[in-house]
């Protein structure tokens, strides 16, 4: 009975180290001699709910060997249903200890030609249960010579790499009564019976040996090194959506990724969304998992079946369990959800705040920035100096000076100047571009007195800034002498109509 839990622990195995989207054969080579008697009692309630709920899956192919004096074919199912899962405990039921010898060489080159011949389409997983004694009968070819051994499991363990399997060794305790042990001039244990062969089969094959565990869920773990998923126990009060947290444990030597797509409860998924993780070479993590109860459901104690749905690509087990909760009400009527509301409401004070940022950069920009115009900038009006621009504009006119320039495939710049007083010897001039926004306060108005220079152009330095065509920066200068004013050109590819200086 205790094999039968070991075989299903195996078929655990098999399945679970499937590549994604790929089907698998899981071939057991059980030893079925007297030394393993004592493990053979197991239960069958918990064999049955294990391969049925955890195990193999629609697709896969499940191959059963045992070995004593001899090596036995027992049986190969593809599982197509729970029909197949059943025959497969039945047969396994039979199985009894009770060979004399144990024949191990012999048993895994018949492993090697029998999954040979298997499909070269689908994973191999191959595990070996047995004490590893080798211990064969009177006239086997499988003699215990150092030598004939070495160069035996040589052959076999090659054969296995070469193919890609991935190859399980767990290894059961001597029994007690096998006689007294030893160690041989090549490092292996020796009994009065046989040779222990697994480290040699170990290091050949460049794996672990997993030695017996009496905790059955841990032991088909540390086989197949897939996940183990711990449900949690009573997590106490819960609204309609919460986190539920999932312990995975990695018992491989390589990290893993897990995705949740689903958590089934009366073929709904109530999964908020997937959830994922990865967790370290042998070592555990929680997953959390948003769940989100339905809004019919009535506050109260609640202890439920959950199925989980993985992605392919890995099969991490049980898939199947019940947490234990209360369900508190909250809101009216019960169905509010407080924790979507306080989500929502961060939500929405991230945009207002956002929103009011935006308003005030809009605001400040209109009266120190630039607006694109074309290809330039031009600068917002602001309505303190219009107001002012305008009242002076009416009260100190005085007149008006125009100078025109223009350049072959450049637009014509008019210049006006507008004298305004300001002070007792101060004059005022405005530049006037032909096509040119004037509202822009008091840009292109300064006020002059003897001595005075502003530099005309296109850059954003300039006193009096042109923008409403493409200019170079400080492409003139305006000065006062005096009582005169005098333009400087200071680039002549924009003025070649006057000359060098102009009252």
């Amino acid at each position: 009975m205790k094999k039968s839990l070991l075989t299903v622990l195996i078929l655990l195995s098999v399945v679970l180290t499937a590549p994604a989207a790929q089907t698998f054969d899981t071939v057991i080579l059980l030893d079925t001699s007297e030394s393993m008697f004592s493990y053979f009692d197991s239960s069958v309630d918990y064999l049955i709910q294990d391969i049925i709920k955890n195990q193999l899956k629609v697709g896969d192919t499940f191959h059963l060997l045992t070995f004593a004096d001899t090596p036995e074919y027992e049986i190969s199912r593809k599982i197509k249903g729970k029909k197949e899962i059943e025959e497969i405990l039945s047969r396994i039921l039979l199985l009894q200890p009770l060979g004399k010898y144990t024949d191990l060489i012999t048993a895994l080159g018949y492993l090697n030609t029998y999954t040979n011949k298997l499909s070269p389409d689908t994973f191999k997983k191959v595990i070996i249960l047995t004490d590893g004694i080798h211990d064969p009968p009177p006239g086997s070819d499988s003699s215990i010579d150092k030598n004939n051994l070495q160069a035996k499991i040589k052959q076999i363990t090659d054969n296995m790499k070469r193919q890609g399997w991935d190859v399980s060794l767990i290894r059961f305790p001597l029994a007690e009564d096998i006689g007294s042990t030893g160690t041989g001039s090549n490092g292996t244990k020796v009994s009065s019976e046989g040779v222990d062969l697994f480290k040699e089969l170990s290091t050949e094959l460049d794996t672990k040996i997993i030695e017996y565990d009496t905790n059955n869920n841990v032991l088909s773990h540390k086989a197949t090194g897939e996940p183990q998923i711990i449900f949690p126990d009573d997590i106490g009060e819960v609204s309609y959506t919460f986190e539920l947290p999932f312990t995975v444990k990695n018992f491989s030597g390589e990290p893993v990724q897990i995705r949740l797509k689903e958590i089934m409860w009366k073929n709904e998924n109530i999964l908020a969304k997937e959830a994922f993780i990865k967790v370290d070479a042998d070592s555990e993590k929680t997953l959390e998992a948003e769940v989100s109860l339905p809004e019919k459901l009535s506050p109260g104690s609640y202890t439920i079946p959950l199925e989980l749905v993985f992605s392919d690509d890995t099969r991490p087990y049980p898939r199947t369990g019940s947490i234990s909760f209360i369900l508190k009400e909250s809101g009216i009527g019960g169905s509010m959800d407080w924790a979507k509301v306080l989500k929502i409401l961060f939500y929405v004070v991230i945009i207002l705040t956002a929103v009011l940022i935006l308003i005030f950069i809009i605001k400040y920009l209109s009266g120190r920035s630039y607006a694109v115009t074309g290809s330039r900038v031009q600068r917002e009006p602001e309505e303190r100096k219009k107001i002012e621009y305008t009242k002076r504009k009416d009260d100190i006119r005085k007149g008006s000076n125009t100078t025109r320039s223009s350049h072959t495939d450049k637009a014509i710049v008019k210049h006006e100047r507008k004298q305004y007083t300001h002070g007792p010897d101060e004059k005022a001039i405005e530049m006037i571009v032909q096509n040119q926004n004037r509202l822009v306060g008091m840009r292109n108005i300064h006020w002059f007195k003897d001595g005075s220079v502003y530099t005309v152009g296109g850059g954003q330095s300039d006193d009096y800034l042109i923008f409403v065509h493409p200019v170079a920066k400080n492409i003139a200068e305006i000065k006062m002498r005096g009582s005169r004013f005098v333009i400087k050109v200071l680039d002549q590819d924009f003025f070649k109509e006057i000359a060098a200086e102009r009252e």
